[in-house]
């Protein structure tokens, strides 16, 4: 139960509640508000005194009985009395119902009968209970919502009444018991109670159920309605109400106190009571005598009457004080009654009706009697003058519309009209009609009017003066005027005598009554220039219409009538678009429409008739869309078009379903049957009327054929074709932008015509005061003068009606213009899709438009056939010019032609020389040469030259008769279209193209027939030629088989010629008798050829016989002469070392030419006896100088023999050639100068001649003239190398000194210093002198050439030079790797020279840059060093921050940044490498900077460390980090890029505002987007790790009280919304506490497996499952989607746990199973999260973890859990072991979030050394952070010696439990939650073993 509330908070709601209970007097629930405080005392004390005095008084039995019920109602009741008041009841003083002796729940047994049975009481019982406190966080949604009870479900007062007379006793035990039923029940009710509900900080607020505002007397109206649903609620709801009986307001409804009167039936109480004041609300009875409320005494109302209650019943007293006393239960009954009378119609509108009764009777007939008077008098229609003349002008508007039928319009009936004929005719005739009908019409009525006017002055006694109106020349509307005044002159005679004033006012308003009935004159004039306008529109649709049906016509009623189109060119840009034309008729009129231009709106209103602008046109569809078809809509007329419109709109009434039911105001059902019922007589008359029009379509159908054969068309276009343009389009001339302007032009000739019509107003110049005045003045007559002109309004003599506005607001008009365009657009549509039938036509026309038959036939049929072509057409224009010219001529042109053309594709082919002319003759015939047959790839043959000339004529032949067959005019609708033109400029097209490609048909089909009647003729007479030798028959033999095979090329070109003439003769194309004469013979002689080939293949056999025989004695007598060559070559001659060069040579060459001769006939007869073998085929010797060059593998002759003497020749002829070629070699060797000797032609010339001596030495027998060439080559052998050392370019003068010593001989170099010299002097003889001194000399010229190398290198080499950042003036080195790269090579060459024995001559040179090098690379070191540091402090210490904390290093840097700058400054003007970097005094100055700078590091470490030391977690960012951190500490901002370095899940913190110089810290924000609030704003003020450690404290608060707050809240049915209200770390983590106590609790039972398989049945239960899966598929944001993510991993995981503890049947807390999982428990004594698992507690350690996935827990992951905390308990660190990518680190990270512990993730390599691992330590040790060291076995053996002492020193203080301990040296701080993992990846290389 809660506890008791405080007084002054009830006490505050009940001073609130009884200032608006005026407002809320409508309370169906009886909630009474006590206060639980005692009464004050001095209201005890007075009515004590009252007590005892009547006490004294009186002893008697009714005296006692009097003091009995004082004391009761001391104790029970609190009334108050003011000084000469009797005692008073207020509600107020009544105790809260907990406080009462009898604290028990109101129980009825009885409820009020109905009206039909009130004698009899059915007993019903209810229960009244009061409803409990709902406890809802104010983080919630639903304390924002709106109450929990809904005005539906208020109590009604009526339902708790019940009688007092029945069985008090029976109720007071039954009231008894209930109340501990009903206190049990609320214990029972009760939800789980979280671990800390007793908390301080616990945010709960009371919902109480939602007040009715409805005032109390619709709460009585309704009151009898709510009787059955009373009891249900208040048994619903007692329970919850008996709590809030103390919390409600109090209340001046009587039925509350009824309600406690009868929870207390033997209470003396009462109540005074006010009748309230009658309420005027529609529809209610405005006496109702039960219309009460409770007041004060006071208050009461005496001079009207009041009441009092009691239990006894209700007294009424009167102004007079007369009381009537009525029992309280025939009150209510009376009650009930009457208000169920009200529900009678008669009674609830009794008096209003009595008051309309009334009016009628007596209002209402003065007032028509009123109405008829005045109308009497104002009506014009009554006047009998006025009556006549308004019948005179409405037959005279009659007469002009129905009499003559007048319309704007003149068309002849079967003409066809040219546009601009059409818009002229109708210009005349509206301008006729203007002149002729209209002036006439206009005069007539104005004489109506001027008389009517003039006999109702006379008649009222006035005198009109004869006035002349005054007309300019150039006013032409008041020409028609002018006319009329002139045609009736007003005579009057002039009494000269002056009105009264009043004669002056009376005057006045019969002349502004008067010009009333101008105005309505002009009405009339308008409305029928209105139907003349309407009539001609109408008339010309239906004129227009002629021709069309409904379905012709666009109308768009989408976008309100308005078509959108762009505004393009006049033409139809694409022609491919056509084919979508077809697809609508919309489409089509969109794109034909784009042909429209912007026109300019002669007048302003015609832009809502729908005229062209700005690319949009109305086509219908404006009023009504294409459901009233346009036929229809001529047909109606104006006058049918509101029917039209009126069955529209009934059609789109929506149908009502209709219900019974009484409606107060009177029998509505009866108009709703009414109204149906009209409804359904309308739509079945629609109906039938629709029937009758089918019918009379049906009939009109019949004959419409026979219309459109009498149907003459309106208008007529052309259609041409556009050549000028881009795609050459088919257009209509005139366009529908031509079309559509006309019909404007003709619209606005009816609007202007009806504007320009002068009406009546203002013109009648006797009516017009200020004109009768100005006239008489100006003629001094005074006798008629107005005095005094005013009072006229505006509304009488203003403008008259604007005619234009109303016809064009018209909308039969509007939509009459609309379908006017919209019949012409749908015409134009159908035009377009008769023009697409003509479509093929004009393709037809373009592709004729751009053929050429040259390079169609080329396409086609290759270039031969062009070829053909153009010869013929050349020979033609060359016979035509001489006038000569033969076949024969014809057909050796058109060979060579072919022929030529073949060689050159060989030469690009191939690239042959010109000697493939030949082969290409006999090889290849003209035949294969001008071949046009192609094979397919089935393997037969095709003439694509015949298909494209069968082709091309048929086309054009069908083209001629298509166009031929254009018709000269077409009818489309009302368009008579002509195509003359059209056809005129189609038909010459195909006949041209007919004309070109049966030009060139006769010329090529001669010249094919000639080459293929040549070559079978050339071929007859070889075959008949008979052969003489051998070598004539083996050509025989080749033309034989050539034939053979080329027999089916001529059975083709045979075949393709007679196709040729053949369709020359079915296409009618001349032939010239020679060339029909020519094709005749070519038959003759393909027989011929073919008998000639069977000759010939029957004798071949019997000459193979007779050619062989001389065959093989040509052989034998080819072999005597090798013979006789051989024994020639044996001369003695050749091998003589005495004999002449020259005559040996000679004899040897010609021995040689035979030879050649006779191989070259060994060859032939070898290849034409393998012929003669094979039977005579050639077709294996494809080429016949292959066959010459190269013998077949068998040879039928000896070719040893032949080839033995070819080499013995050869050999003799090589060893002679040799001896001469040698010695004019050396000749030219010894006579040249020395230096001009080229050493390697030397060398290759004696290399190649030891060759050739080799091989004669080999190959000839023993002789002396081999021994003679060897000689002579080995001597320039022995002299080379000297040679090659005397022209060593190495040798200077010092070393030619040295030769000579060594010669002994003075060697000059002049022209005279050659080989043959030197071999003279004998200098040869010293080769190894010579040689030792070359040596020498190229050794010290290579030393000079390394050295010449460096030195021009570093004269070259130059620094690069940049700009630091975006300064000008400050600069630094760039990339220096090429200068290091340079430097190392040189200083290697240096050392290199400095080596060799032959550095003596340069030795000095060598030493000076050695020197020079040393000193450029160590400055060069200094010098990186200095820039590497300067450029790491220099953005340090441009912070202003640090130079304010490190003044002293600032001092130091600055000195060190001037020095650095003038250095750079200086190698910036001079950026040679060698010279910047060897300026004296350059290497001290670096040096003495990099001193400066290690100091300034050294101070800057000591600077962070002391930061490290205030705020732990900084040892977890980098120097870098941290320094750009501390130079910004008056920017807040700039650590929100390293804050996820210092907390695991603070990605940046949210400021109050995005200034900068903003320092309110209000939330924290995760990586995924979590936005935490703290508590407290904080400051971000001072130093930065100050503000970061209140940041770090703040989130450990926030998420205790999260936390805490949470678990407060936590109710099972409202978990989805707990889960969306808080934030994810809170939800995981007070999951798990909730779980845990829930598991705890079922653990503490006596049977646990039961309790845990009841707990699992719960969380698995349907509904719980179906709200998990309504949230997760529900609208969930990311960042809740991620929550329920790891919730549900979570719960998984728990699921699986309490499976495990189910089937271990686990038996109470201390059981292994349960005590081995990790478990989460609040704890009250610290108020705080712990986690156990096993023997192990750890403090949950609030780190923000944000909204990160957790790892699925399996059984391993449990056991690694169980292990490391094990570990951590022991103060030890873990480690786990396994495979890569097993998740050994991620299970540390996870056991981290588990406990809410930062765990830093550390990569480790084999470059940490102590000092890095010794910092990282420090930060763990005393920022409590845990650290996973990542592959540490990768760090080398001796760091990890240091590594695990490190360890060892941290362990121990946290065994010692030390709050400081040393560390490296100092003493640092310890949090004892620090630990370190390890993990590790065996087997990899690299990798260490641990010691």
């Amino acid at each position: 139960m809660e506890s008791p509330t405080p007084r002054s908070v009830v006490e505050n709601s009940i001073q609130k509640e009884r200032q608006d209970s005026a407002s809320r007097l409508n309370q169906n629930c009886y909630r009474t508000f006590l206060s639980e405080a005692n009464p004050p005392s001095s209201a005890r004390s007075y009515h004590n005194s009252n007590i005892r005095k009547k006490s004294g008084c009186n002893k008697h039995a009714s005296g006692r009985r009097a003091e009995q019920m004082a004391i009761t109602i001391s104790q029970r009741l609190y009334t108050f009395s003011g000084k000469c008041e009797p005692p008073h009841f207020v509600v107020s003083t009544v105790p809260s119902l907990r406080d009462r002796p009898n604290n028990i729940e109101l129980t009825s047994d009885t409820e009020i009968s109905s009206v039909q049975d009130s004698s009899s009481i059915k007993p019903k019982k209810f229960v009244l209970k009061a409803r409990k406190p709902v406890v809802i966080p104010l983080s919630s949604a639903k304390s924002r919502s709106k109450a929990i009870f809904s005005s539906d479900t208020d109590i009604n007062n009526m339902k708790a009444l019940k009688s007092i007379e029945e069985k008090e006793e029976k109720e007071r035990e039954i009231l008894e018991t209930q109340n501990q039923t009903n206190t049990q029940d609320i214990f029972n009710n009760s939800g789980p109670i979280p671990a800390i509900a007793n908390s301080s900080v616990r945010r709960v607020r009371v919902v109480e159920p939602e007040k009715n505002s409805d005032t109390q007397m619709d709460d009585y109206d309704t009151l009898s309605e709510e009787s059955d649903k009373f009891s249900n609620f208040y048994q619903k709801t007692s329970r919850y109400r008996s709590k809030l009986v103390s919390l409600s307001p109090t209340s001046t409804d009587p039925f509350n106190f009824i309600n406690y009167l009868l929870s207390n039936p033997k209470s003396k109480e009462f109540v005074y009571m006010n009748p309230v004041k009658d309420s005027g609300k529609y529809g209610q009875a405005t006496f109702n005598p039960y219309y009460l409320r409770i007041v004060d005494f006071g208050e009461v109302d005496k001079v009207g009457g009041y009441f009092t209650l009691s239990n006894m019943g209700v007294t009424h007293f009167d102004s007079r004080g007369h009381g009537e006393f009525t029992p309280l239960s025939q009150w209510l009954r009376e009650y009930q009654l009457f208000h169920r009378l009200l529900k009678i119609l008669f009674f609830s509108r009794y008096r209003i009706w009595k008051c309309f009764t009334w009016w009628r009777k007596s209002v209402l007939h003065g007032k028509i009697h009123s109405s008829r008077k005045s109308l009497t008098k104002q009506l014009f229609i009554a006047h009998p003058i006025l009556r006549d003349a308004l019948l005179a002008i409405r037959s005279k508007c009659a007469e002009l519309l129905l009499t003559r039928k007048l319309v704007l319009l003149r068309i002849k009936e079967k003409t066809s009209y040219e546009l601009s004929e059409f818009v002229q005719e109708q210009r005349e005739w509206v301008e006729d009609v203007q002149c002729r009908i209209l002036k006439k019409w206009e005069v007539e009525v104005r004489h109506i009017v001027e008389d009517a006017g003039i006999q109702c002055l006379k008649e009222k006694g006035f005198e009109v003066l004869n006035f002349e109106p005054q007309i300019e020349e150039n006013d032409e509307s008041m020409s028609i005027s002018s006319v009329s005044k002139k045609s009736a002159p007003i005579q009057e005679n002039v009494v000269s005598r002056k009105m009264t004033f009043t004669e002056q006012a009376a005057r006045r308003s019969e002349c502004r009554r008067l010009q009333r009935f101008v105005k309505l004159a002009d009405y009339m004039i308008v409305n029928t220039l209105h139907m003349l306008a309407v009539e001609s529109a109408q008339s010309l649709l239906s004129f227009v219409f002629r021709g069309c049906e409904d379905k012709d016509v666009v109308v768009d009623s989408q976008n309100g009538g308005q078509l959108i189109i762009d505004a393009m060119e006049d033409d139809i840009d694409s022609n491919v678009e056509i084919d979508s034309l077809l697809d609508s008729a919309y489409v089509a009129a969109i794109s034909v429409l784009n042909q429209i231009n912007e026109t300019n709106s002669a007048n302003g209103d015609m832009e809502m008739m729908g005229s062209i602008a700005n690319g949009g046109i109305q086509v219908g569809g404006i009023v009504v869309g294409p459901e009233v078809g346009t036929s229809e809509l001529v047909n109606c007329g104006f006058d049918g078009f509101p029917s039209i419109l009126s069955k529209i709109a009934k059609r789109n009434i929506p149908k009502i379903e209709l219900m019974e039911a009484v409606d107060e105001e009177g029998p509505s059902s009866n108009n709703a049957e009414l109204e149906i019922s009209e409804v359904s007589q309308i739509e079945s008359l629609g109906s039938s009327e629709r029937v009758k029009s089918k019918n009379q379509k049906e009939k009109e159908v019949l004959g419409k054929d026979e219309k459109k054969n009498l149907l003459v068309p309106l208008f007529k276009t052309e259609l041409l074709l556009k050549q000028n343009s881009t795609n050459q389009p088919l257009y209509f001339l005139p366009s529908l932008s031509d079309l559509l302007q006309a019909f404007d032009i003709i619209l606005k000739l009816f609007m202007s015509t009806i504007e320009r019509f002068p009406l009546l107003t203002n013109t009648i110049d006797y009516l017009d005061p200020t004109k009768m005045a100005n006239r008489v003045e100006a003629s001094g007559d005074g006798a008629a003068v107005y005095s005094v002109v005013r009072g006229l309004e505006e509304s009488e003599f203003g403008e008259g009606p604007s005619i234009g506005a109303i016809v064009i607001e018209g909308l039969y008009f509007r939509e009459v213009c609309g379908r006017i365009r919209g019949v012409l657009v749908g015409m134009y549509t159908n035009c377009v899709i008769w023009m697409k039938s003509w479509e093929n036509v004009r393709e037809m026309w373009i592709e004729n438009e751009t053929f050429d038959y040259l390079k169609t036939l080329e396409i086609n049929a290759g270039e031969i056939a062009v070829i053909l072509v153009k010869n013929n057409q050349q020979t033609q224009y060359q016979s035509a010019v001489t006038s000569s010219g033969s076949s024969g001529s014809q057909e050796g042109v058109a060979a060579a032609v072919l022929l030529a053309y073949a060689i050159e594709k060989e030469k690009e082919q191939q690239n042959f020389s010109g000697e493939a002319e030949p082969e290409v003759k006999k090889d290849r015939s003209i035949l294969q040469i001008s071949s046009t047959i192609w094979n397919r790839s089935d393997g037969s043959f095709y003439s694509p030259l015949v298909e494209f000339f069968e082709t091309s004529l048929s086309k054009f032949s069908m083209q001629k008769t298509i166009m031929h067959a254009i018709p000269v005019s077409s009818i489309v609708n009302n368009f008579l279209i002509d195509t003359l033109k059209l056809k005129n400029m189609l038909v010459p097209s195909p006949e041209r193209c007919f004309r070109d490609v049966s030009k060139i048909l006769p010329g090529l089909s001669r010249d094919k027939n000639e080459l293929l009647l040549g070559e079978i003729q050339t071929w007859v007479r070889i075959l008949n030629s008979p052969s003489q030798n051998v070598e004539g028959f083996v050509e025989y033999l080749g033309w034989l088989e050539k034939i053979k095979d080329t027999m089916n090329l001529v059975e083709n070109f045979y075949d393709e010629i007679t196709r040729l003439y053949n369709l020359m003769e079915a296409h009618k194309i001349v032939i010239q008798p020679t060339d029909l004469a020519l094709y005749q013979t070519l038959g003759p002689s393909l027989r011929q050829i073919k008998e000639a080939l069977d000759m010939a293949t029957d004798t071949k056999e019997e000459n193979i016989s007779k050619f062989t025989s001389e065959l093989d004695h040509s052989t034998s007598e080819l072999m005597n002469e090798v013979s006789d060559i051989r024994n020639r070559a044996q001369d003695p001659m050749v091998l003589n070392p005495g004999a002449k060069s020259d005559l040996v040579i000679s004899f040897l060459e010609e021995l040689c030419n035979q030879l050649e001769r006779i191989e070259t006939l060994r060859v032939r007869y070898e290849m034409w006896a393998e012929l003669f073998k094979s039977g005579g085929s050639v077709s294996g010797m494809q080429n016949k100088a292959e066959v010459e060059t190269k013998a077949p593998p068998t040879a039928a002759l000896k070719v040893g023999e032949l080839e033995e003497t070819k080499t013995e020749v050869e050999l003799k002829r090589t060893l002679w050639t040799s001896l001469r070629e040698w010695e004019i070699i050396t000749e030219s060797w010894r006579n040249m100068p020395f230096d001009s000797l080229n050493t390697e032609d030397i060398n290759t010339q004696i290399a190649t001649y030891l060759k050739i001596v080799y091989n004669l030495d080999k190959g000839l027998p023993p002789n002396d003239v081999v021994p003679n060439l060897k000689a002579m080559v080995d001597e320039y052998r022995q002299m080379y190398t000297t040679i090659v050392d005397l022209r060593n370019p190495a040798l200077k003068a010092r070393h030619w000194e040295k030769i000579q010593d060594a010669i002994g001989k003075g060697l000059v170099k002049d022209e005279t210093f050659t080989l043959a010299k030197l071999i003279e002097l004998r200098v040869f003889e010293f080769k190894e002198e010579i040689g030792n001194i070359s040596s020498q000399a190229g050794s010290e010229a290579a030393l000079e050439e390394m050295l010449g190398k460096v030195v021009k290198t570093w004269n070259d080499a130059e620094f690069i030079v940049i700009n630091y950042r975006d300064n000008k003036d400050v600069f630094i080195l760039g990339a220096i790797d090429d200068i290091q790269t340079m430097l190392e090579d040189s200083q290697v060459t240096i050392a290199t020279i400095k080596s060799s024995r032959f550095i003596g001559p340069i030795r000095g040179e060598v030493e000076k840059w050695d020197k020079q090098l040393n000193l450029f690379s160590e400055t060069l070191d200094a010098w990186m060093v200095c820039q590497r540091n300067w450029l790491y402090l220099e953005s340090i210490f441009s912070a202003p921050d640090i130079q304010r904390q490190l003044p002293d290093e600032a001092r130091m840097f600055s000195q060190v940044d001037r020095t650095w700058k003038d250095i750079m400054r200086k190698v910036y003007r001079n950026p040679n490498a060698m010279k910047s970097g060897t300026i004296p005094g350059l290497l001290e100055t670096l040096q003495q900077n990099n001193v400066l700078l290690d100091q300034i590091q050294k101070c800057l470490e000591d600077y962070l460390e002391s930061k490290r030391l205030l705020f732990p977690r900084f040892y977890f960012l980098s120097n870098e980090e941290l320094l750009e951190i501390l130079s910004q500490t008056r920017n807040p901002q700039a650590v929100q890029p390293h804050l996820s370095k210092c907390f695991d899940a603070i990605k940046s913190l949210e400021f109050s505002s995005s200034d900068t110089k903003n320092v309110d810290i209000v939330a924290m924000i995760s990586p995924e987007g979590e936005r935490v609030p703290f508590v407290k704003t904080i400051k971000a003020r001072g130093n930065v790790e100050a503000w970061l450690g209140s940041v770090e404290e703040a989130m450990v608060g926030v998420l205790r009280r999260l936390l805490k707050s949470a678990l407060s809240e936590y109710e099972e049915p409202k978990r989805c919304d707990w889960i969306r209200e808080h934030v994810g770390q809170v939800v995981v983590t007070g999951n798990q506490v909730i779980w845990c106590r829930d598991i705890t609790e079922c653990l503490k039972v006596s049977d646990p497996p039961k309790a845990l398989t009841a707990m699992k049945q719960k969380s698995n239960n349907k509904e719980r499952k179906k709200r998990i899966a309504a949230l997760v598929r529900g609208d969930l944001t990311k960042l809740q989607r991620a929550i329920l993510g790891a919730l549900i991993t979570i719960d998984v995981h728990n699921r699986d746990i309490m499976t495990g503890l189910i089937e271990a049947k686990v038996k109470g807390l201390a059981d292994f199973e349960w005590t081995k999982q990790m478990r989460y428990f609040w704890d009250m004594d610290s108020d705080s999260c712990h986690v156990k698992m096993s023997t192990s507690t750890f403090n949950y350690g609030y780190e923000y973890l944000g909204c990160s996935p957790r790892l699925v827990i399996t059984p391993l992951t449990d056991r690694c859990y169980l292990t490391l905390t094990g570990a951590m308990q022991l103060n030890l660190g873990g480690s786990p072991v396994g495979p890569a990518g097993t998740g050994k680190t991620e299970t540390v990270k996870d056991l981290a979030k588990a406990l809410a512990k930062q765990c830093v993730v550390f990569n480790c390599s084999d470059g940490l050394d102590y000092k890095m691992m010794g910092k990282m330590f420090a930060g763990l040790a005393q920022s409590g952070a845990w650290c996973c060291f990542d592959e540490f076995n990768r760090i080398d053996i001796e760091v990890l010696s240091v590594i695990a002492q490190q360890l060892l020193s941290i362990k121990n203080a946290k065994d010692m439990k030390a709050l400081k301990f040393m560390f490296e040296g100092r003493e640092i701080r310890l949090i004892d939650t620090c630990c370190a993992f390890i993990t590790m990846n065996p087997g990899y290389a690299g990798r260490t073993e641990l010691p």
